[in-house]
C-alpha cells in the first residue's frame, strides 16, 4: 500500500471517529497524554481561542485531537452565523488559531463548520479551501476540509 494510500486511510478513519464520537456536540475531551505524561492540547484553551478568532464563530462544537497511525488530528467543529459562504479568512482564522494554541505538533487539522440556525447542517468549504495560499495542502471532503501539514504562517500567508 502506498504512502498516500496509508495516509488517506488513516484520515478517513480519523474522520470517522469524529463524525461518530465528537462532532454532535459532545463536551470537550480532557488534554491528551503524551507517553512522558505531559499534556499536549488543553481542548478549553483551543476552544477559548477559536471561538475569539473570527466574528462569525458562535460556538465551538467540539475540538478532539486523535492519533491517527503516526499521525496526530486535530478536529474542530464549530458553528457559524450569517448567510452568506464560508470564506477562506474565516478558515485561516480557525485552522491558524487552533494550531497555534495546540501545545504539541498536529500534522492535520479537519474542519467542520455547520450553520448556527441548524448545526446538523454541514456547510460547504470548497470555495473556502480554493482561496488557502498555494503552499497550503488540503483536501476537501464531504462536509469537512482537511489541511495536512498544516503550519499556521504558511495559513496566514507568510
Amino acid at each position: 500500500m502506498s504512502r498516500t494510500a496509508r495516509l488517506s486511510a488513516a484520515l478517513l478513519a480519523a474522520f470517522a471517529a469524529a463524525v461518530v464520537t465528537g462532532c454532535a456536540g459532545t463536551p470537550a475531551p480532557a488534554p491528551t497524554e503524551t507517553h512522558q505524561g505531559e499534556a499536549t492540547v488543553s481542548p478549553e484553551t483551543v476552544t477559548g481561542a477559536v471561538a475569539a478568532s473570527d466574528p462569525r464563530i458562535t460556538d465551538v462544537i467540539s475540538v478532539q485531537v486523535v492519533q491517527s497511525g503516526l499521525a496526530r488530528v486535530m478536529n474542530v467543529a464549530v458553528a457559524v452565523s450569517g448567510d452568506e459562504p464560508v470564506s477562506t479568512e474565516t478558515v485561516v482564522n480557525i485552522a491558524a488559531t487552533a494550531l497555534e494554541h495546540a501545545k504539541s505538533d498536529v500534522q492535520y487539522v479537519v474542519l467542520f463548520v455547520r450553520d448556527d440556525d441548524d448545526t446538523s447542517v454541514l456547510l460547504d468549504l470548497t470555495d473556502a479551501a480554493a482561496g488557502l495560499p498555494a503552499a497550503v495542502t488540503y483536501r476537501v471532503t464531504d462536509g469537512s476540509l482537511e489541511i495536512i501539514g498544516a503550519d499556521p504562517a504558511e495559513l496566514r500567508g507568510r
